[in-house]
């Protein structure tokens, strides 16, 4: 749950800390602030306010991770400027500061996205498009880093799938998957579009758009989790666009208004240069609104340093959950996997396994920030 505000000052941080603490359900606070007041107050003054916010969610008995403030390019912050002097004053205290409570961690997320080889710290090439801000390359390698950051700290997730006959059931299981084939088993799927190759039952391989080429492949999972469908994409002389879904595209549902529904997939990503997106989508056909994980590529296409890094991808793509305004809505769910195209020098293939496929009713999630309708 992202509680954070951009373009806040600490003070205005501060103002929200008792709404947060009685309203929303935090197993752990992060805090980043201090960065918007580097020019309006001390050091000293920014710091004392990031301890008492520390401080009051600690003695709330809720678990601290508190964040340096992020390095900057020379463009923004100029070298031997007061403002990085201030920075590393800050950044050292709070070193300190956790160092000496309980459940209470710094995470110093300049270690994976600044480069330390030059006189001054700043963000390492392609990682921002601004010297500010994150471009995928560095919104990956802090992203991940943060991850592995809190496995040493929390228990590991436990998988949204976890049975093929967790079925929907309005009288018995009312949170059940509304996909009929959620391990991706068997090879009685369907072919459009051009694609090629076997795909699970009661599921649909597409080649929407460009002229790669699109085959689909079966593999058993080694964690005995069902199957995973591959989809292998060969680049051509436009971008190419291959689509996961079900077999129909739209599926009638008879939700009431207010219902909340999510989706989402496990994926595995094999490395490649020229990703444009594997993206996810929930949309409700009936209320024309959709939300997706993963958004494809939107800089430019040429530009290596804005492009998903090489390597690959593992993990669960999961929507945000969407809220039926129509009784019965017609839903559509579907995977795109789209690809850079030979011209500007994509070639060899890329591999995406999916499994563990879901679309099912969740909870209201305004709930976690103690939303009540009135």
């Amino acid at each position: 749950m992202n509680a954070g505000v951009s373009g806040q000052t600490i003070a205005q941080i501060a103002a929200r800390k008792e709404f947060l603490a009685a309203a929303v359900e935090c197993d752990m606070i992060v805090i980043d602030g201090g960065t918007n007041d580097i020019d309006a107050l001390t050091a000293t003054e920014i710091q004392d306010a990031r301890e008492a916010i520390a401080e009051y969610y600690l003695g709330l008995g809720i678990p601290v991770v508190l964040l340096p403030i992020l390095a900057r390019s020379t463009a923004q912050w100029p070298g031997g400027d007061v403002k990085r002097q201030k920075a590393a004053w800050i950044n050292q205290r709070s070193r300190d500061f956790c160092k000496g409570r309980e459940a209470c961690w710094l995470y110093d997320w300049n270690q994976p996205w600044a480069d330390l080889t030059g006189s001054y710290v700043v963000p390492k090439a392609g990682y921002s498009n601004d010297g500010l801000h994150k471009a995928p390359p560095g919104g990956v390698a802090v992203g991940e880093d943060f991850a592995n950051f809190l496995a040493d700290i929390l228990p590991p997730a436990q998988p949204r799938v976890w049975a093929q006959d967790d079925q929907y059931s309005a009288a018995n299981n009312p949170f059940g998957n509304l996909l009929s084939n959620p391990f991706c088993l068997g090879t009685g799927g369907t072919l459009t579009g051009g694609a090629t190759g076997t795909v699970a039952n009661n599921m649909r391989i597409e080649l929407v758009s460009g002229d790669g080429a699109v085959v689909g492949s079966k593999e058993a999972r080694a964690d005995g989790r069902g199957e995973y469908q591959v989809i292998t994409v060969t680049p051509g002389t436009t971008d190419t666009t291959a689509r996961f879904r079900t077999a129909t595209a739209d599926m009638a549902t008879t939700f009431p208004v207010g219902t909340w529904l999510q989706a989402s997939c496990e994926v595995e990503i094999s490395a490649h240069a020229y990703i444009r997106g594997v993206t996810l989508t929930l949309w409700n056909v009936t209320a024309g609104l959709t939300v997706s994980d993963m958004s494809p590529d939107v800089y430019p296409a040429p530009d290596p340093a804005v492009r998903w890094p090489n390597r690959t991808y593992k993990g669960l793509l999961e929507t945000p959950a969407i809220r039926v305004s129509t009784a019965n809505p017609t839903f559509r769910w579907r995977l795109d996997i789209v690809l850079g195209n030979t011209g500007e020098g994509a070639s060899g293939d890329l591999v995406v396994k999916v499994g563990a496929v879901e679309f099912r009713p969740v909870e209201d999630p305004r709930a976690l920030v103690g939303y009540t309708a009135g």
